[in-house]
């Protein structure tokens, strides 16, 4: 009787783990997902529009798992967005800064998409600096939860704002990645929170909202190449599953007179070396005549 009785015990663990790699399991079962990604842009400096040409190149490359818009600022317009899919971009009313120039952008244009929603599954807000290999990306998007999903660099911040709030723990704004119920509460209900949106950033204004609805962060990794010369160290010994890399100097190592130089040095290696078949494609279109 004992043997019997560990027999189906080791039965029903082998049954349990077996389970959990099955379609009934939400964090393991391969999705076609569909991605909306929004990136903070502006027009305000020619390095600015540099950037955006190195997305541009790729941004489109999978329309069936990514659809990819930048989000630009005009206070003269009398819309309070608008949503132009054939040039990728969504235009909001409102002022380009820092602070809350950004994150007034980045509400307005969750307000705008909620309706669509239920189009994807997940929304990542990022920056013109951040550059993403899309497969690598649908592969890591496969291992996260469906629902209450807050990801990112997961970064902390001290930050004496009232009694309860001493702590901002927030994932950092080059890549906000949110489950489409996130997004929908963020779009809904970020009011909540008025009074600090003249005074935070927005990945931590972002933090602070889910802080205060109970939501923590879960991280991911991205590599960073401060220097080009780093980039051109490691090109060839970059983890095989990484998916979101970043090229920003520290604003002490850039020179006045060509400041983005290094950063659109490594972005255009970066999509050299991930979508050489694009380099090709806009390399032959500018030689069209």
């Amino acid at each position: 009787m004992h043997k019997i009785t560990s027999l189906l015990f080791l039965f029903y663990i082998f049954a349990f783990q077996t389970s959990a790699f099955t379609e009934e399991n939400p964090l393991k079962e391969k999705k076609d997902l569909k991605t909306l990604i929004l990136i903070i842009a502006t027009n305000d400096k020619p390095a600015y529009q540099e950037l955006q040409k190195v997305w541009e190149i790729y941004m489109n490359s999978d329309p069936a798992h990514f659809e990819v818009y930048f989000l630009r600022a005009d206070p003269t317009q009398t819309e309070k967005a608008v949503v132009n899919k054939d040039k990728n971009e969504i235009t909001l009313k409102t002022h380009e800064g820092f602070v809350p120039g950004i994150l007034n952008k980045t509400l307005m244009a969750f307000e705008a998409i909620e309706p669509r929603l239920d189009e994807f599954d997940y929304v990542i807000r990022t920056n013109l600096s951040s550059f993403y290999y899309y497969p690598n990306l649908l592969n890591f998007l496969n291992t996260l939860p469906r629902t209450n999903c807050y990801c990112g660099v997961s970064l902390g911040l001290p930050l004496k704002l009232s009694p309860e709030i001493s702590y901002i723990s927030f994932v950092s704004g080059s890549g906000i990645i949110l489950s489409k119920d996130l997004a929908r509460l963020l779009a809904k209900d970020h009011n909540e929170l008025k009074r600090y949106k003249n005074d935070l950033p927005d990945d931590v204004f972002i933090g602070l909202f889910y802080q205060s609805k109970l939501v923590s962060p879960y991280p991911a990794n991205r590599v960073d190449f401060p220097l080009h010369q780093m980039w051109l160290d490691s090109k060839d010994s970059i983890d095989p599953t990484a998916f979101h890399f970043r090229a920003k100097n520290s604003y002490e190592l850039r020179s006045i007179e060509d400041p983005y130089a290094e950063e659109l040095a490594t972005l255009k290696g970066l999509v050299e070396k991930f979508y050489p078949q694009k380099i090709s494609l806009s390399e032959g279109e500018k030689k069209t005549p």
